[in-house]
């Protein structure tokens, strides 16, 4: 190739390279200034983090579920929805709303937009174990009071065996007790030989094949029986609605070990929960920006 030809296509090249840095200067200029504001939406959504308080669920997660943290709960959970969940999505359309027309812009910007996603799974997370938090909380309640009416049930039956007696009706009075206390002994075997308080998915499997399959046979059992006496039916019936309360114990007994193990799978410590916690997905794209300014000044 002739000298001179060569130096031509070198002064081409150059000016090539001038030209293509321009625009990705002028780029990356356009892309910064759009930022301002994408950076101002996320500082809302960081300081939404911080004035629900998000990082409590630090604290309230060592505590027990209870009806003493429902309204922390409830509270966190009206916020997220209301309040953080919008601001984020404010926040997500500015930054899809990034100018870039160069490949090197248009790379900075897509690392930017993974890491808002990755922080939109971050928070939804979060959301998931308030809302896990909050079924805990409803079943717990819920075993709470299923307990309640068991007991008050039984003592309804009592009165109304009782009942049953002063009316004479002995012998069916004492079918139905000694049928009621075969049942007892049959529920407390199962019981005693399978529940196992230390392995709580071997305990749903027991409650799920053994115990309410027992439950509705004595139900149906105890429907199917013939009272004709007046007030032993009475206390039948009383016997009827007592085990139904207890087969809705051990359905939300089933839920609950559902929701625990659930909880069990969230480590505190990963999760974000502050606005600095937040920042922390944009390590990569602070570095690529950086790495970017330097090629092209």
């Amino acid at each position: 190739m002739k000298p001179w030809l060569l130096a031509f296509l070198l002064v081409c090249a150059i000016f090539s390279l001038v030209a293509c840095g321009n625009r990705t200067q002028s780029d990356l200029n356009q892309f910064e200034q759009s930022m301002s504001e994408v950076d101002k939406k996320q500082d809302h959504v960081k300081k939404t983090m911080d004035d629900i308080h998000l990082n409590r669920l630090n604290e309230l997660s060592k505590s027990d579920l209870t009806d003493r943290n429902k309204e922390d709960f409830e509270q966190m959970s009206k916020d997220m929805d209301k309040k953080l969940m919008p601001a984020f999505k404010s926040y997500k359309e500015a930054a899809h709303s990034l100018p870039a027309d160069t490949k090197a812009v248009k790379q900075l910007r897509t690392e930017y937009l993974k890491e808002v996603d990755q922080q939109e799974k971050a928070l939804k997370k979060d959301r998931d174990y308030i809302r896990l938090c909050n079924q805990s909380v409803k079943t717990n309640e819920d075993i709470l009071n299923y307990t309640r009416l068991f007991e008050k049930r039984r003592a309804q039956l009592e009165i109304k065996v009782a009942d049953a007696k002063k009316a004479g009706e002995n012998k069916s009075a004492d079918a139905l007790v000694g049928k009621l206390k075969d049942n007892n002994k049959k529920l407390q075997e199962v019981a005693k030989k399978y529940l196992d308080a230390e392995d709580p998915k071997q305990t749903k499997v027991v409650i799920k094949d053994k115990i309410e399959p027992l439950i509705s046979k004595q139900i149906e059992d105890l429907n199917q029986s013939t009272v004709t006496d007046n007030e032993t039916t009475k206390a039948r019936q009383s016997a009827i609605e007592m085990y139904y309360s207890l087969q809705n114990y051990y359905e939300t007994r089933q839920q609950t070990i559902d929701i625990s193990t659930k909880l069990e799978q969230y480590d505190m410590n990963k999760l974000t929960l502050t606005g600095k916690d937040l920042s922390e997905y944009h390590k990569n794209y602070n570095k690529a920006l950086k790495r970017l300014k330097e090629d092209v000044n």
